[in-house]
């Protein structure tokens, strides 16, 4: 161990067990869980394993400087909270209660080593499209004024409001799923000089003009029958 980093020592027994993936592994065994850790296979130590089952994943990362396991946990594709402890069992118990045992927010938010999100609550009760949607409304952010135009006037579109909105750099797109990796397929605007420009992916120009012409050209290219943004991640869309 003397040749080893100084951030490895806070990890012997991590290293002991063959890594990472390993060790939670070893912990989950321990506690009676049926899930299976995954991740990265590495000649060197690895810093990441990925638990997961259906709809719920976690992902565990290690501190640098002291021992700490950092982990997430997520539900359809959206982080509801981050989690931190320097005891292993801890964590994968955490970890099961989740995945495993379905906990919902209110009661995974109790334990100790989970911080729930700002907004775990608000996807919990399926809110999340109107308050993205009232955020950018009220959000005063110098990024965002040259997109306000559009996005005031997108957002009296029902066709529109129903969709996921987002923004990539100073670009603003909508998504028919809430949950990440996004559906990638509508159709989205980027401010500049005072007009608006409409694209797709792969770089595809749709055309460019004033908000009202950006509006009407983002419905015109919704994709068919193209409704409320489901709860889910593109993979859900596709399995439909």
């Amino acid at each position: 161990m003397a040749d080893l980093p100084i951030k490895h020592k806070h990890y012997s027994d991590v290293i002991d067990a063959g890594g990472l993936v390993a060790a939670v592994q070893n912990s989950l065994d321990a506690n009676a869980s049926q899930l299976t850790a995954t991740g990265i296979s590495e000649s060197r130590f690895p810093t990441y394993a990925r638990v997961e089952r259906g709809n719920r994943f976690s992902q565990v990362y290690v501190a640098a400087e002291e021992r700490q396991f950092l982990f997430d946990i997520w539900r359809d594709g959206v982080m509801y909270g981050n989690g931190r402890t320097s005891n292993i069992d801890e964590m994968t118990t955490a970890m099961n209660d989740w995945i495993a045992d379905s906990k919902t927010v209110g009661e995974i938010g109790q334990l100790p080593c989970i911080s729930l999100v700002e907004t775990a609550h608000i996807y919990d009760i399926g809110g999340e499209v109107d308050h993205r949607w009232n955020s950018y409304l009220s959000n005063a952010d110098p990024y965002l004024r040259e997109l306000m135009p559009f996005i005031v006037l997108a957002a009296q579109q029902p066709s529109l409001r129903q969709l996921f909105p987002y923004t990539s750099h100073s670009t603003f797109c909508f998504s028919r799923c809430t949950g990440y990796p996004f559906s990638y397929d509508c159709p989205h605007v980027t401010p500049a000089d005072g007009l608006f420009t409409v694209g797709r992916q792969a770089g595809k120009i749709l055309g460019a003009g004033d908000p009202e012409f950006a509006v009407s050209l983002v419905l015109d290219n919704l994709p068919v029958q193209c409704g409320p943004a489901i709860r889910g991640t593109a993979d859900d869309l596709n399995a439909r």
